[in-house]
């Protein structure tokens, strides 16, 4: 195992072209003094910065003409699932410097949220590849899901002003005003009323927020955790397994692994993919793609050995 760390740092130092794709309105403007502090002297390094509509695609373009050998991602959530999109089932390693609300994907793999010890973490790290999950034609590499946490994603993107207190307050106001549903499936009874459905690759929304704690990035497999109503009484024991990484031995939820399946809610609801708003459905296709991006990884807790 030594020998494989040692190997994949000393290919990260060989890199010459490293291209960094930078989200200007991650963490308040942070993502773009973080740019400017970056000094490396030994690297070609080539910084792009994305707009609104910045696209998949778009940063595919950005990869070929900066003939990059690495790609790092200076955003939240949402910047990483593009640049993870845009590099799938290449070797283009994606490093991160995490500058978001959550964070999810970056503190799963063990990313430090200080910028300058997320750079050093990118230069003495090993390489591995993660898995991709799929739902109704979009991707996500750390958590996707329909019903509360979608409508609080939608929301949040409405924003003028990001950050976690922000997202605190939309959970608080629609914890109790949001309409549960009913779903048809095999995997799943369908005698309750549901919350919300969670589908990781990664065990947690961001924050150390461990809604899917069993989940391992490259199993082949993703993790439901689907809530059923609860009661104002049931809020604190919740959070509580929650925060325990033991959300499965709530009563309130069901929890499996698999690696596809199907499901058709009472309604359309909203969808989100890595924290992004995904349109709303009423039918849900859910499956993975094994080992499809390649990443630096500072920790491999949540990895098959």
């Amino acid at each position: 195992m030594y020998e494989f760390f040692r190997s994949e740092r000393l290919m990260i130092k060989n890199f010459k072209n490293i291209l960094f794709i930078v989200n200007p309105i991650s963490g308040k403007g942070n993502a773009v003094k973080i740019m400017k502090s970056i000094q490396w002297n030994d690297f070609h390094t080539h910084f792009v910065i994305t707009e609104k509509n910045t696209s998949v695609e778009d940063i595919k373009r950005n990869v070929f003409s900066a003939k990059a050998q690495m790609v790092v991602a200076i955003g939240g959530d949402g910047t990483v699932n593009m640049v993870a999109t845009a590099l799938k089932n290449s070797d283009i390693p994606m490093g991160i410097i995490p500058c978001g609300s959550g964070n999810g994907l970056a503190r799963s793999l063990g990313y430090s949220m200080l910028p300058q010890k997320a750079l050093k973490q990118i230069l003495n790290s090993p390489i591995k590849k993660i898995d991709a999950g799929r739902v109704n034609g979009f991707y996500f590499y750390c958590t996707s899901g329909f019903g509360f946490d979608a409508s609080v994603a939608h929301a949040f993107a409405k924003l003028n002003k990001r950050g976690l207190m922000n997202y605190v307050r939309l959970v608080i106001q629609q914890i109790f005003s949001f309409n549960h549903f009913y779903v048809h499936s095999d995997a799943v009874a369908v005698t309750k009323k549901y919350f919300m459905f969670t589908i990781g690759n990664a065990p947690q929304f961001g924050n150390d927020f461990y809604i899917v704690p069993q989940s391992v990035l490259n199993d082949g497999k993703i993790d439901i955790c689907a809530l059923s109503s609860f009661s104002a009484f049931q809020i604190p024991s919740l959070l509580l397994k929650i925060f325990m990484k033991k959300v499965y031995e709530h009563s309130a939820c069901q929890y499996f692994k698999t690696e596809s399946f199907n499901l058709e809610a009472d309604r359309e609801l909203p969808l989100h993919t890595d924290g992004e708003p995904a349109g709303f459905h009423k039918q849900f296709h859910f499956s993975v793609e094994p080992q499809c991006v390649s990443v630096i990884v500072p920790d491999g807790k949540y990895f098959l050995s």
